[in-house]
This record gives structure tokens, C-alpha cells and sequence, in this order.
């Protein structure tokens, strides 16, 4: 653990603490004592703009691995949930040059596990990671493209049965959520979130920009499901009760994003289209 200084203060690590830091946080077992480690950790992220970049990632990302890998996800705010948010914290601001390069596939890989499984706060913060990969990394990772749209349409398989736990539905009966249940973005899992959702289409539009040739074969199996999903009406907006009006908000946000990836296929895909054009 980084030295403490005068007042009781914590000093930031230098490289030389690296490799006895980061093995600390690999082995220690508590999730308040591994958070304080992150913590240090990312007390002196800055470091990575620096020449110790190598060495911060040859002793850190091994240890990140361990706490992703070892650390399940939460649905609630425990010092578990705070570890696994400050590691992803760190992956995300991690430098996209050269040096990160060799641990491209990893850190995909890391984040994508976490993504299925994750909370929507953490969720989030995964999207932004492999964004960025994805943007900065290419064509290295075109293999990696298929599990991201996997979890795709596994979120707009579902987003059906999200919007009526969330708001009910006046024809079955079924009651939304009440004023003091609901859930926050800790107890909301990464695929059953409107916000998660209203990121996925900038990201496929990413991806098929980079690697056009996967379009084809995915088009047929996105597009019915975004087709469904802008359809989705919900409940009257008049209705809605204050205590969902941020979940409603979403919702809609999510089908906007959602119409605008599919404008942006009219454009250049019409063919593949055209079976879905009357839906649209």
C-alpha cells in the first residue's frame, strides 16, 4: 500500500510500488482493503500519460483480470459494486496508443464479460470501453464483433417485458412499479436497461462502419428486432406517474437512438430493408 504522509493522507504511487501494489490487490481477500488498493490506484492514474505507462500495465492489468474475474457483480451499492466501478473506471481512461495495443484483445474480452452481467451504472462504462477499442483498434478485433451483437439483441429481445415490469400494461392487467421500488442504476441489470439500449445503436453503427462486410449477415437479424422496438408504444405519456417519468424519458430516448441507426441503414441498405418497410 502506498506510504502514508503527514496528516494522515495517502502519497501516490510511483512506479517502483507497482509490482508489491499490484500483487496486493490480486491476494488481498476483503473487498474494503482490494477497494482501497483500487483506490490508490486511481489516485495516480495520471501516470499512464507518462513513459511508466508500460510498467503500469505489465503490473495492473493482471490484477484488474483478477478483480473482474474473482469480484462478481453487484445489485447493490457494496464495496464489491465500488471495486468493480473504480477497476472499469481505470480501463477507461487507459490511453489508446501503441502500448496498449498488445492487450487490445484482453481488455475486449474483459469488458465484454463484465458488459453481460453487469449492473446498468457499470454497464455504461463498459459500453464506452469497447467504443473505443473498437474506434482506436481496428481491424484487429473484427472477431470480436459477433459477442457484442449477441448481447444486442439479447437487449432488444427483452425490452418488451422491461417496459411492462417497469410500466404495466393496461390489456393484461399487469401492474408497473411502484413509487418505492424503483430500481436504480445498481439494481438494473445491463440487459434490461433503457439507457444501455440507447447506446448500442451508435455502436453497431460503429462497428459496421469499420467492418462493413459483417452487415449482411447481421442486418436480417438486428432488424427486426429495432423494428419491434420502435414500435413499442407504452404507456400514455399523460399517465405515466412522476415516479417513472425518468424510466419514460429513457424509453423514449432509447427508441429515438434507435430510429436513427435504422435511418442511417435506409440510406445505405434499402435492399435489406425493404422486407421490414411497412413495420417501419
Amino acid at each position: 500500500m502506498a506510504a502514508p504522509s503527514g496528516g494522515g493522507r495517502t502519497t501516490l504511487l510511483t512506479s517502483s510500488q507497482f509490482a508489491a501494489h499490484a500483487k496486493q490487490l490480486q491476494e488481498t481477500n476483503g473487498a474494503k482493503e482490494r477497494l482501497q488498493l483500487a483506490t490508490e490506484v486511481r489516485d495516480a492514474i495520471e501516470i499512464v500519460n507518462t513513459s511508466e505507462y508500460p510498467k503500469f500495465l505489465a503490473a495492473y492489468l493482471p490484477a484488474f483480470q483478477k478483480v473482474l474475474e474473482s469480484v462478481p457483480p453487484q445489485a447493490e451499492d457494496s464495496p464489491e459494486h465500488k471495486l468493480r466501478n473504480v477497476v472499469l473506471e481505470m480501463l477507461n481512461r487507459l490511453p489508446h496508443n501503441e502500448i496498449l495495443r498488445p492487450h487490445d484483445k484482453l481488455l475486449l474480452r474483459l469488458t465484454m464479460d463484465a458488459l453481460r452481467a453487469e449492473n446498468e451504472d457499470n454497464a455504461l462504462i463498459c459500453l464506452r470501453i469497447i467504443f473505443d477499442l473498437h474506434r482506436n483498434f481496428r481491424p484487429s478485433l473484427e472477431s470480436e464483433v459477433a459477442p457484442f451483437l449477441q448481447f444486442v439483441c439479447e437487449v432488444y429481445k427483452g425490452v418488451n417485458d422491461t417496459v411492462t415490469t417497469m410500466f404495466g400494461d393496461a390489456a393484461t392487467g399487469a401492474v408497473g412499479v411502484g413509487a418505492d421500488a424503483v430500481p436504480t442504476g445498481i439494481q438494473t441489470r445491463s440487459v434490461e436497461s433503457f439507457k444501455v439500449m440507447t447506446e448500442c445503436p451508435l455502436i453497431v453503427m460503429l462497428l459496421f462502419q469499420l467492418y462493413a462486410r459483417l452487415i449482411p449477415p447481421n442486418i436480417q437479424m438486428l432488424l427486426p428486432l429495432m423494428v419491434r422496438t420502435i414500435g413499442l408504444r407504452g404507456p400514455d405519456p399523460t399517465t405515466v406517474p412522476p415516479h417513472l417519468r425518468q424510466a419514460f424519458g429513457d424509453m423514449k430516448g432509447s427508441q429515438v437512438k434507435t430510429v436513427s441507426f435504422v435511418t442511417y441503414l435506409l440510406r445505405g441498405y434499402s435492399e435489406a430493408i425493404q422486407p421490414h418497410q411497412e413495420a417501419i
